[in-house]
């Protein structure tokens, strides 16, 4: 495998350093079905979405993060049109593990977790 190195990206107008490139994009993205039975629509860096219980669910990494100190953005939409409140928690179930992740949807009230008819999730760290 070659590798190249490079300082700046330039698309003819605008100049950014690589780094910001790499250190702001998302390492792990997922849309999630929900309802139903559970999947990954599409997915960038998980290798399996598991169904924990309703609203909870287990995402696997291909490439595990540097580290359990990561950042996540999670959103989606419940049955009938209303918006999720979303909370995440990493590591639930083993708190050395940086190859998995773990993603819970609340209803509105806050009372329990609620399957949605779509999530969406992002994951943003450093990779190992």
């Amino acid at each position: 495998m070659s590798t190249l190195e490079v300082s700046n990206l330039n698309d003819g107008t605008t100049t950014v350093a690589t780094t910001f490139v790499t250190n702001g994009s998302a390492k792990a993205w997922a849309n999630i079905q929900g309802s139903g039975t559970a999947a990954l629509r599409d997915s960038n860096n998980l290798s399996s979405l598991t169904d924990s219980g309703t609203g909870q669910y287990s995402l696997s990494l291909s490439s595990s993060m540097g580290s359990t100190n990561v950042s996540s953005v999670v959103t989606g939409d419940f049955p009938g049109g209303a918006s999720a409140t979303a909370l995440h928690g990493t590591n639930d179930f083993n708190n050395t593990t940086s190859s998995s992740i773990r993603v819970n949807f609340v209803n509105g009230s806050l009372i329990g977790f609620t399957d949605v008819v779509q999530g969406s999730f992002a994951l943003f760290g450093d990779l190992a």
